[in-house]
């Protein structure tokens, strides 16, 4: 938590937006775990020495400092597209991680590996993420946070999903018995 709070001194005295985002974030990961036994679970896949396009320490940072499970698949610059491809739908089909990052090189960017980005647990900040982040006029810090918190805000829509199309599915078959 020391770590996190190294970060969170960073960030401009008059912007509440990150801290707001990182208490709800935790308050929402408690209840999960708390109330729904939910224990969420992140998993990300990079290429050791690569020019990351996401913060990877902050990621882990705020993972270690939260209610939150992290897997890092460190893969090494010589790995076979084909090992990546299998890690990928591995980290799709396991139901114990919610939700996983890819961030690789452009050179690693086949066809077939683009076809898997839109799988459903790919978590990923999107267009529409960075213009949002662009109302609050953030500095760089703060954009990397938001940017984290996002993601694990996404984890968290995934790791809700089947649960609670489960439970509206089992209220809806006992409302109709009726």
């Amino acid at each position: 938590m020391k770590h996190l709070y190294q970060y969170l001194n960073k960030i401009e005295v008059g912007s509440q937006v990150i801290k707001n985002s990182f208490e709800m974030l935790n308050d929402d990961l408690l209840f999960l775990f708390e109330r729904l036994n939910i224990q969420i679970s992140l998993a990300t896949i990079f290429i050791e020495g690569s020019i990351p396009t996401i913060p990877r320490d902050l990621l882990r940072i705020i993972c270690e400092s939260l209610p939150v499970n992290f897997l890092e698949n460190s893969l090494p610059k010589d790995i076979d597209l084909k090992y990546i491809i299998k890690l990928i739908k591995s980290l799709n089909q396991t139901n114990k991680i919610h939700g996983f990052i890819i961030d690789l090189p452009p050179d690693f960017m086949s066809e077939q590996l683009i076809n898997l980005i839109g799988q459903p647990k790919i978590i990923q900040v999107d267009n529409e993420d960075y213009l949002k982040f662009e109302q609050f006029d953030l500095v760089p810090v703060e954009r990397e946070l938001l940017s984290v918190i996002t993601m694990l805000e996404k984890t968290i829509d995934s790791a809700i999903e089947k649960p609670l199309e489960k439970l509206i599915s089992t209220r809806m078959s006992y409302l109709n018995s009726l």
